[in-house]
Formats: structure tokens, C-alpha cells, sequence
């Protein structure tokens, strides 16, 4: 898997944790005009790709309580935090992130 379509996960409403985590990922595309709603995720695995940026800004997943996102290419996360108000952990170590 080298690309993910987020909106593709629209309708898995029960779906709680989610891993795509060590893959070949190296782009996760969501749109505004089909924002990805998850209502039920809060653990969503997304370490060990190839990700260089990503942005949730287009997500609804209020639930969500950890992302991790450890061990990809990012420089910057974009929009991680916004969309998920109950966040508790955000993992992004061995990243060459430029904060």
C-alpha cells in the first residue's frame, strides 16, 4: 500500500482501532468536500511508513485518544491535534520533524 484514500473509511462507524502501520505509505489524501468520519476510532496506528506530511484537517473523529505516527519521513504535521479534542497521546518519534 503506497496510498490511502481516507474517505475510503466513511461508513466503518463501529470501527475503533485501526493499523496501517509499516506499510509503504507515503500519502494519506482527505477531502473537504468528503470529510473522513470515524465517530467510534481512538486508536489509529500509523507508524513505520513513509509519510513526509500529514494534515487531519478534513477527519472527525472525536473519540480518538492516540495517533501514532512514529518512524516516517514527516518534517511537519499539519492539523494533527485540531480535529481530535480528546487526544491523549501523539507519537512521533524517530521523525526528522522541524519544529
Amino acid at each position: 500500500i503506497e496510498s490511502i484514500n481516507a474517505e475510503d473509511f466513511n461508513g466503518l462507524t463501529k470501527l475503533r482501532k485501526m493499523s496501517l502501520a509499516y506499510n509503504r505509505i507515503a500519502r494519506l489524501s482527505s477531502s473537504p468536500t468528503h470529510p473522513t468520519v470515524l465517530p467510534e476510532l481512538y486508536h489509529f496506528f500509523l507508524s513505520g511508513n513513509l509519510l513526509r506530511n500529514v494534515s487531519f484537517a478534513d477527519w472527525s473523529a472525536p473519540k480518538l485518544k492516540q495517533l501514532h505516527l512514529n518512524g516516517n519521513q514527516l518534517a511537519i504535521a499539519q492539523s494533527v491535534l485540531e480535529p481530535f479534542p480528546n487526544m491523549e497521546l501523539l507519537s512521533v518519534v524517530k521523525n526528522p520533524l522541524n519544529c
